[in-house]
């Protein structure tokens, strides 16, 4: 694997779960730490909740949350992803889990929602069907611990009392599924589910007379973390925001010299063995070592005697050796917005300061009130393979919208911002009536910036 998959958090959200009128939060707990709830307090702390249900469930890595009223009764509750990849494929500890809210801030566990297993990367959660009530789709990048195999995705529909139905045939069922927006992007009055992940495209699908209809699909296949949908240029459409690796790194994807995952069971020992090649000059060749390649297929061994030998066979020759090899292609690493046009998506790539680490996290906001939404980015990636080393030059890009999908980058020494780190959510929210930003970092403190348009940020 090039990265790791264990570090997907931390997960933040907020709204009134108490009918008091102020933004509460809730942070995804880890493996070992359960999920809390701050409740705001008038004189803007957040006090932690005692939240029995979280504490017995401690040993889930919850990785995406999402609030909302599920069985009708006006209060807001919660859904819970598990994933991680810390257990093995079909461990109970992948559970989508439904937690109640008592009206007061406090959740107890649905006892009698579906058991669904699944190592998931994420949730979107709006009505699908045009009836009114909020329906589930749960996302899967990979199976666990079997990279590169994407694992099962799913959509539960609602009845409005709480009880959900399993949907079939879904055209995306084994997409590598990294995040998940149901939104009008097209505001023809009709949600669209719009997905996208790693080696895949952005894709766009409407549920229409109980089947899925593909809307549009991006030529790009990305390795995209994440998607943003925002109005950008006061056109009907929303635009489609998808965070990338970047450019900043090793790897190399075009349309003629893409990332290619090459992987099969190729040692017939039960286990798959994934091989990354990636261009270098106009030669494409395998990211593993001889060392790293061998200890994986020591049937290959016989064909690479010395580290010379090895240094001088590219993909090609390697897959020689390599019977019937399946393969996943990644072509663009920009993070880009994506424009719905009549005759597709259109790629537009963000100024090069957008491109400098992997985007994880995306939000819009109209920092200098000239009524067009700008751009804010976070992300990095501490930690991948020692071979590709650190990608964590984000320390939070503010980009300005000039018109016609332009954007020009806004220096730091302006807006204040300096998030270090692995960023996982930019999440807005008001205390004291004031808006701030809140910032959730892999293995960190967060962090809350202060908005002081058009003062920028502080």
């Amino acid at each position: 694997m090039p990265k790791l998959y264990s570090r997907s958090g931390p997960v933040l959200i907020r709204s009134d779960l108490n009918s008091d009128g102020l933004q509460d939060l809730v942070s995804a707990g880890a493996q070992g730490q359960p999920t809390q709830v701050f409740l705001q307090t008038a004189s803007a702390e957040f006090k932690p909740t005692s939240q029995l249900a979280f504490i017995e469930d401690a040993t889930y890595e919850d990785v995406d949350l999402a609030l909302t009223d599920l069985n009708d009764d006006k209060h807001l509750d919660l859904l819970i992803a598990s994933g991680g990849n810390g257990y093995p494929d079909g461990d109970t500890h992948y559970a989508l889990r439904y937690y109640l809210n008592d009206g007061q801030g406090i959740f107890s566990k649905a006892q009698d929602f579906p058991l669904i297993i699944s190592n998931a990367q994420c949730l979107a959660v709006a009505d699908l069907n045009q009836d009114g009530f909020s329906d589930i789709f749960l996302g899967t990048g990979y199976k666990a611990q079997q990279f590169p195999l994407a694992g099962e995705n799913y959509v539960l529909l609602n009845d409005g009392s709480g009880h959900f139905a399993l949907t079939g045939d879904l055209p995306f069922v084994n997409d590598h599924v990294m995040d998940a927006i149901i939104t009008d992007y097209d505001q023809d009055g009709f949600n669209e589910l719009i997905l996208v992940g790693e080696w895949e495209p952005l894709s766009i699908y409407s549920f229409q007379n109980g089947g899925w209809k593909l809307e549009h699909q991006s030529q790009e296949r990305g390795w995209f973390n994440t998607v943003y949908a925002t109005n950008l240029d006061n056109d009907p459409e929303f635009e489609l925001v998808v965070g990338n690796l970047g450019l900043n790194s090793q790897w190399i994807a075009t349309p003629e010299k893409p990332i290619i995952n090459y992987y099969g069971d190729f040692d017939q020992n039960q286990t798959i063995d994934p091989i990354l090649s990636c261009y270098i000059g106009e030669g494409s060749y395998p990211l593993v070592s001889r060392d790293d390649l061998i200890g994986q297929v020591p049937s290959l061994k016989k064909f690479f005697t010395s580290y010379k030998d090895y240094a001088q066979i590219d993909m090609a020759g390697l897959l020689k050796n390599l019977p019937n090899p399946s393969t996943d292609t990644i072509n663009d690493l920009r993070t880009v917005i994506f424009d719905v046009q009549a005759d597709g998506l259109q790629a537009i790539p963000l100024p090069v300061e957008a491109q400098i680490a992997p985007v994880y996290a995306i939000h819009s906001i109209d920092f200098d009130n000239d009524g067009d939404e700008d751009i804010l980015l976070a992300g990095n990636n501490e930690f991948n393979r020692v071979k590709l080393g650190e990608m964590n030059a984000n320390h939070g890009i503010l980009l300005r919208n000039d018109g016609d999908l332009h954007f020009t980058n806004i220096s730091s020494t302006l807006t204040g911002l300096n998030v270090r780190g692995d960023t996982r959510t930019i999440l807005p929210i008001k205390i004291q009536n004031h808006p701030y930003l809140i910032f959730g970092i892999n293995n960190r403190d967060v962090e809350t910036y202060k908005i002081n348009s058009p003062d920028l940020i502080h």
